[in-house]
């Protein structure tokens, strides 16, 4: 079984008559319904199976969380022979799973006995409609590669010829410390203004967007997004001259193209490691010096835990951490936790990524396979040496996590674990992330992310949580 559902693969011959069979008794009977179709490998049919079938769907409306919470009404009332109860995991009994852009189901693999995990990617105009299909076409390798670049065209190119090109006008003037770089991800191409603080992403604002897939085609086609993975990295090679350019691509692309627990051991993820072990040796003299926080420091925090959602409380941690070391690692468990909604380790990484333009120091994130406490103790076993001080962040509950490095002191002399307190500042905070998950008007309230938050990021982890 495969995917947050546990449904079962489904072979490439029976994928059309499944999904045109989804539209017809499921897709069609949704309020708003307009279009759907497949994306992605199952829709070239490029393998022999597949674990789930991603579908772009367009509805009618201007209101995204009105549209999921029609589907998410009739997939609740649908009898079980049409949509089907989730068989194990901590989602056993249930029909549908919420996460930002996508609902997914379990649905009868026609001619068959089982049921294939089919995810639900929401759109609600026929722009938004292309560039979500144009953009979950591209195989993994090549999203991490147009993720990367949009980070750097602005490096390699003069904001100002590329905002006449496109007709970005009012657009903010820098200020010292300010510089304008792009976004992309399935939903739109973003402008942001970047408040740099030593060289470091601590704060930006979105000013200019586009969901017109030809503006990326035109932004970013020189660098050959039409062709291969391998033609696309060579051409990339020979035209990114800018050395920070050069130190972004790998550290970007390793962050967003990870081998998940499922696609361990199979093509799918060999694929994900041999593309990540290219980049790395194509950009490799700037690589390292990424990956490694561009200079390995001479002091590290590691803060580890569950993080869902991380809250203000976490974030005050982190926060009060970066104060005391040159740079931080935030180990994430790997555990999807439940509630009014249901959270995993990518969706905690995502608001993780927010709040570190928040915290003045370099921060890398790690997804935990068993536990981030134990992931924390391997990392000091392994790296200790490397290091005149590691800090170990810790609440005052979880101090006793800790308690093998007081034990054993003289093994571990550079470890310090030390404890963060976090003050309410009414009564109604809730510092428990599983208080936080269990009441939805909360959730809906932000109350429980850091104040410092602009609108436009507390809008983003709404987006992310898909509340």
């Amino acid at each position: 079984m495969s995917g947050i559902a546990g449904g079962n693969r489904i072979n490439k011959k029976e994928v059309d008559k499944t999904f045109n069979s989804y539209i017809e008794n499921v897709l069609k009977h949704i309020k708003g319904f307009q279009s759907a179709k497949l994306s992605g490998s199952a829709k070239i049919k490029s393998k022999e199976d597949y674990g789930d079938l991603d579908i772009i769907v367009r509805f009618e409306g201007t209101d995204k969380q009105e549209v999921k919470r029609n589907i998410i009404d009739y997939v609740s009332k649908s009898p079980d022979d049409m949509l089907v109860p989730f068989p194990s995991g901590r989602a056993k009994g249930k029909k549908y799973y919420n996460a930002g852009e996508l609902i997914s189901v379990l649905y009868p693999i026609q001619g068959s006995e089982e049921a294939i995990q089919i995810d639900n990617i929401i759109s609600l105009s026929e722009k938004e409609y292309g560039f979500k299909g144009e953009f979950l076409d591209l195989p993994a390798e090549k999203q991490g590669l147009l993720i990367g670049l949009a980070k750097i065209i602005l490096l390699e190119k003069k904001p100002e010829q590329v905002f006449s090109l496109f007709g970005i006008k009012t657009i903010p003037k820098l200020k010292q410390d300010q510089e304008y770089e792009f976004n992309i991800s399935t939903v739109k191409l973003t402008l942001r203004l970047v408040t740099l603080k030593d060289g470091r992403d601590v704060k930006h604002e979105d000013i200019w967007e586009t969901t017109d897939w030809e503006v990326v085609n035109k932004l970013f086609g020189e660098y050959g997004l039409d062709k291969s993975f391998d033609e696309m990295l060579d051409i990339m090679n020979k035209k990114i001259q800018n050395p920070r350019s050069r130190r972004r691509i790998p550290g970007t692309f390793q962050s967003l193209v990870t081998v998940k627990s499922g696609e361990v051991g199979t093509p799918k993820g060999d694929n994900k490691i041999q593309a990540t072990n290219k980049v790395k040796k194509t950009f490799a003299e700037s690589f390292f010096e990424h990956y490694f926080f561009e200079s390995v420091g001479k002091s590290i925090g590691l803060y580890a835990g569950g993080f869902k959602p991380p809250h203000k409380g976490h974030f005050h941690i982190a926060q009060q951490l970066s104060k005391e070391v040159d740079e931080i690692i935030i180990f994430i468990g790997h555990k999807i936790r439940e509630g009014e909604i249901e959270l995993n380790n990518q969706q905690s990484e995502d608001i993780w990524k927010i709040y570190a333009s928040y915290i003045d120091k370099p921060i890398k994130f790690v997804k935990s396979h068993i536990t981030p406490v134990k992931d924390v103790y391997d990392w000091v076993d392994n790296n200790q040496n490397d290091y005149d001080k590691i800090i170990i962040g810790a609440s005052i509950e979880d101090e006793r996590k800790y308690s093998y490095f007081h034990q054993h002191k003289e093994k571990y002399q550079k470890i310090e674990v030390k404890k963060y307190g976090f003050k309410k500042e009414n009564d109604s905070d809730k510092v428990s992330a599983t208080d936080i998950r269990m009441n939805m008007n909360y959730l809906r309230s932000m109350k429980w992310v850091p104040d410092e938050l602009t609108k436009e990021d507390k809008k983003e982890i709404i987006n992310i949580i898909g509340i």
